[in-house]
């Protein structure tokens, strides 16, 4: 009820697909008590070519409209009994300048002006509400994220954790089904958790558990130094059937997009629109997760470029209803990117392709 008690109030953040069937309006989300709010710019307005701006839009619009959305809802959860812990706050604020050869570089600031709320028990303590960097990490839902998807504090997190597993079952007394029951119950579930939202590669997962499959095997009473091929393999051909971190965060991924793309709602809206921009991205002519194994040096992002990368590994595909290609203006009109691609351009000069002022790599053309 406060949620939408919110959304009434604040202008929120207005996302749509490229071809405008799929939009979605979010403001206040979140889950019991930790809660996240968002706003853009300009909510009626997107250039469709902002890299050709030399301009940095002043930001000053949206730290007023934000500061407004949260004194609104820092009062209404005091009106319902509740209140907001203002001190553990905090914001990003985000801005793109673009360089010479068109390629997007995130700025955030700090900003000359902050974010300032009033008390709700005390109007006249105003508090100032701490702005965080690009790169700083904050924990929500267990997991640790950032804007800038590097995932440098998560993946800390994730190697401490199972440090604490190995020293954990390796001072232990467990039997060797004790050992198996730990490994399926406790470990993969504590690890496997956060990993879907991950994009760790299969380099970082290795190293991640090269301490925790040794102690397992040693406490199943098996060699420690059995050959990892067999370790993984599968049960059925006479593997031991352990599974790798990289097989937990892949499956993982494919059964949250499956999920949400068959369940109404924001996610899925959200989900469906950024599937529309990472295929525009691309530029070409084939669904990128259809046909994982064409390569595409240009692709940017992180998440949807981890799991294009599983499904290589495990030479899959994902067929979708909505390929969202855009259609070809008139006969003989082909893909830029197709052509690029072709070519004997290295990895280097793809990326300097794909984002020109021109944006002439989504286009097409006709001999």
């Amino acid at each position: 009820l406060m949620f939408h008690a919110y959304d009434r109030v604040s202008p929120g953040a207005s996302y749509s697909s490229i071809d405008g069937r799929s939009s979605v309006s979010l403001g206040m989300t979140g889950f019991v008590d930790d809660n996240s709010s968002q706003a853009v710019d300009d909510p009626t307005y997107v250039p469709l070519f902002p890299m050709c701006s030399q301009q940095v839009r002043n930001p000053d619009d949206l730290i007023s409209r934000i500061t407004q959305s949260a004194q609104y809802w820092s009062d209404l959860l005091f009106a319902s009994g509740g209140a907001l812990e203002l001190p553990k706050c905090s914001y990003h604020l985000l801005s793109w300048t673009f360089s010479i050869s068109g390629a997007p570089v995130p700025r955030s600031g700090p900003w000359p002006r902050s974010i300032t709320l009033c008390d709700s028990q005390n109007r006249s303590n105003q508090i100032s509400i701490r702005q965080q960097s690009f790169s700083e990490a904050y924990k929500t839902l267990g997991v640790y994220l950032e804007p800038a998807q590097s995932s440098k504090v998560q993946y800390r997190k994730l190697l401490s954790k199972l440090r604490l597993h190995a020293r954990t079952l390796s001072l232990s007394s467990v039997t060797s089904s004790q050992a198996w029951i730990y490994y399926f119950s406790v470990y993969l579930t504590s690890v496997g958790y956060s990993l879907p939202l991950c994009h760790f590669t299969k380099a970082q997962l290795d190293y991640i558990q090269r301490n925790m499959i040794p102690v397992v095997l040693n406490k199943m009473k098996y060699c420690r130094t059995t050959a990892r091929a067999l370790v993984f393999g599968s049960a059925y051909y006479g593997g031991l059937g352990f599974r790798h971190l990289y097989m937990v965060q892949g499956m993982g991924q494919l059964r949250f997009i499956l999920r949400h793309l068959r369940s109404p709602g924001s996610v899925n809206d959200l989900l469906r629109i950024t599937l529309s921009w990472f295929q525009f991205s691309a530029g070409v002519s084939f669904p990128v997760l259809q046909f994982p194994h064409r390569s595409l040096p240009h692709l940017e992002g992180h998440w949807l470029r981890s799991i294009r990368d599983f499904l290589h590994h495990i030479d899959g595909q994902l067929e979708m209803h909505e390929t969202h290609l855009p259609l070809l203006q008139r006969d003989g009109d082909q893909f830029l990117m197709d052509i690029a691609l072709q070519s004997n351009f290295s990895p280097r000069d793809l990326r300097l392709l794909f984002c020109p002022p021109s944006l002439w790599f989504f286009g097409t053309s006709t001999p």
